[in-house]
Parts: structure tokens; sequence; C-alpha cells
């Protein structure tokens, strides 16, 4: 049995009830899942159920909520079209042999009058066409790419000169681990390698050996290298140089294609894809901003504060992926911390409310995706690895991956889906 109170803010309390002789079964049933566990002191099959619940307390009430609270909500649910917008919390929870009362909470779809969303009065931007310029800036940079590394006839090696280098480094005189290779092509003036490592070999001769002194840097992520000078032992084995690739058929055949024209052709075909894609999003961004704009609706408190914190996190990991300190990226800026969570509410207003309204447009309008689409899509990332549908499902399978990879397909397929609708003029 389940209860709903709504109050006028769109938060849904569902009261759920269950006791009596239904609710004994249904316990009885989860209870005899567990009779056979394996507990030390006990023989298989003759532990005594007080242990049991005592020991799987966690897992039986999990059980009681799949087999009980979740039936029921979804059945609450569906006869009252409420459709939640918010995490789910647990307000009140009693749950004993003769009976289950759970309360649960969360923040409905608020009410909102739905506007015409297609052929909006949007100026819609146009993808410019690729020209030859285009063309032949990407074969320069894919001449560049496929370019070889030769031995170069200098005798001095200079900046912007590949190094082909053997060293060891040292910190108080000791050798630390991973401060060794032979064979070693580095481009002087990457600073690829710490501190002035590399100009220390400007001016050096094929042959030489030579000490280069330097100090890692206090962030270095080495804990036991922090700050620490060190000095490395240096032979310069030989100084080489990029030969860029010349462009022409065979360069069009190690990418894939016949001839050099083919390949421009397809270097065009690529770049106006991206370039339409593009102006694509930016024009469903328009929509988005224009629908936004024209309806009057109340996101809950609760839901944006969920939606700013999911954003600003994302954020924080972006930062740290690219080893940038988050309290430092802010002080960058000039604002406060009151100011950024500020913005970040602001979008995550505008971010709910198109959400929620595109929510309501892919009902409108039935958008699904099916099975076998999800599949074409995971066929397509499988051909990718040299690997076949089922191949790659086993993988994700056992990496636990493969409902959130599908989920992601679809949300992917779901939002193109919905771009073609409001992007139709």
């Amino acid at each position: 049995m389940y209860i709903i109170e709504k109050n006028n803010e769109s938060v849904v309390k569902v009261a759920i009830k269950l006791d009596g002789e239904e609710f004994k079964k249904i316990r009885q049933e989860i209870m005899a899942k567990y009779k056979d566990a394996k507990i030390d002191g006990f023989r298989k099959g003759h532990v005594p159920m007080d242990i049991i619940e005592k020991e799987f307390a966690g897992n039986i009430r999990q059980d009681l909520y799949d087999t009980v609270v979740n039936k029921e909500f979804s059945k609450a649910l569906v006869e009252s079209n409420e459709e939640p917008i918010s995490r789910l919390e647990v307000i009140e929870e009693k749950i004993t042999k003769e009976s289950l009362e759970v309360v649960l909470k969360f923040d409905a779809m608020p009410s909102f009058e739905m506007p015409e969303y297609k052929g909006l009065d949007v100026e819609f931007t146009k993808a410019e066409e690729v020209k030859d310029e285009d063309v032949n800036a990407t074969l320069e940079s894919i001449a560049k790419r496929s370019a070889e590394k030769v031995v170069s006839e200098k005798e001095v090696i200079e900046n912007n000169d590949i190094a082909n280098i053997n060293f060891e480094g040292f910190v108080d005189g000791v050798a630390f681990e991973g401060g060794k290779a032979e064979g070693f092509d580095l481009l002087l003036g990457s600073h690829q390698f710490i501190d002035n490592f590399e100009d220390q070999i400007v001016g050096h001769k094929v042959g030489d050996e030579f000490e280069v002194n330097v100090t890692f840097p206090a962030e270095y992520h080495s804990e036991n290298l922090k700050g620490k000078k060190a000095m490395f032992k240096v032979k310069l084995n030989s100084i080489k140089e990029e030969k860029v690739a010349e462009i022409n058929d065979e360069l069009a055949k190690k990418n894939g294609e016949e001839s050099l024209e083919a390949l421009k052709n397809s270097i065009k075909e690529g770049l106006q894809k991206e370039r339409e894609e593009r102006v694509s999003v930016e024009n469903f961004q328009k929509v988005a901003d224009k629908l936004v704009s024209m309806v009057e609706m109340t996101v809950p408190e609760k839901v944006k504060q969920e939606e700013a914190d999911r954003e600003v996190n994302e954020f924080k990991n972006q930062l740290a992926q690219y080893g940038q300190n988050f309290d430092e990226f802010i002080k960058r800026t000039g604002k406060t911390m009151e100011e950024f969570n500020a913005d970040a509410l602001e979008r995550a207003e505008k971010t709910v409310k198109f959400r929620l309204i595109a929510s309501r447009i892919i009902k409108e309008e039935n958008l699904t995706v099916s099975n076998a689409d999800i599949d074409a899509s995971l066929s397509e990332m499988a051909g990718q690895y040299g690997m076949s549908l089922v191949q790659l499902k086993e993988e994700l399978n056992k990496m636990n991956l493969l409902d959130q990879y599908s989920n992601d397909i679809a949300n992917r397929l779901v939002t193109e889906k919905l771009r073609k609708v409001l992007l139709e003029k």
C-alpha cells in the first residue's frame, strides 16, 4: 500500500506500508535465500535465523527495497503521473519482522506551459564551405605527423634539434628509479625534461659525455624527488632532425587512401562534416536558450543545487587532470568562491529548465532508441578495436561497464533526434 502527498512546491512524499501475512511471506522468502550461507561455527543449512538476520541485515534490507519498496514506488509513479527530477530521499524507515514502513521524498516535474518549439524565430549560423587552403593546411599537418627522424650531419647540437642520448640520474650520489635510459630521443626546447636539462645539452658534439645538474620541481609527482638537486651523466649519441614527408600518393597510401586526390577529398569531406556538426551544436544551443527564455517555470532549489554541484565537481576533475588546483584557479579569476557558486547556480537553473523542456518534447515526439540502435553503435566501436560485438559486450560486462556505455549511447542518440526536431525550419 502507498500514499502520495504533494505540497505546493512540487515536493512529493510517497509513504509505503506493508504488513500482515503478505509481508511475512515476502520476508520469509528473502530469508530463505540465506539459510545455506556459510558462517563460521555453524554447519551449512543449520544457521539460526537470528544469526542470519544479524549477519545479512544490509542484504535483507536491500532485498526488501527491491521486492517491496521499488515495486510500490514504481506503481505510485505510474498511477499518480508524477515524474521525479531529483534524487530520492528516504526520510522515514521502520522495518521489523512484522511490517515495513518507508517514506520517500523527491522533487517532481514542475508544471509549465509548453510553447511551440518547432520553427522558432532563431537566426542560425551556417557552416562555412571548406576551401583548398584548409585542405592544404591539414595535408601539411599530416605530412609533419608522418615525419621521420634521420641522423643529421651536424657536428654541434642546437636548440630544436633532436638529441639521441644515454643518461643516468643521481640524487646525493645515488642512482634513483626511473632516472636511466639509453638511446632516448629528446627534442631540445620541448621542455619535456625538468628545469634547464635541455639547455645544458645545447653546444655539445656527438660523442661528448658530460654532466647535467638540475633541481626537481617542488610539486614533482615522485615524493622522494620533490625539490631535490640531481646530477645526470649524459652521452650525446647522435643528432637527429625530422624529415617532413612529401605530400604525394605514397603519403596518401600510408593514411589509408589510394591516391593524393582521394586523400584530399577525404580531408575535405571530414572538415566539412566537423564544421557542420560544430554549427549544429551551436544552433541547438541557440534554440535551447530561446526555449528557456520562453518558459515560465520554478526549478526546485534542491535540483538546482544538485546540478550546480555536479558541474563544479566535473570542473574540478578536469582541472586535476591538467595538474591544476581549483582554489588557485578561483584566485586567478578574481572572483570569490561565493560569486563562483552563484554563477554555477545560475547556469544550473538554465540547464535544468532545458532538460525538463527537452524531456517533454522527447515524450511528445516519441523519440526512442531501440536495442538495435545501441548495438549498431557498439558494433562501430567494436570495429575500431578489431573486435566483434559479442567480444566487446563480454569485455564491458567484465568491467561492469556495459549498462553505462549503453545508457550513454542511448542518451546521445536521443539527443541527436531531439536536435533534428528542434533545428527543422
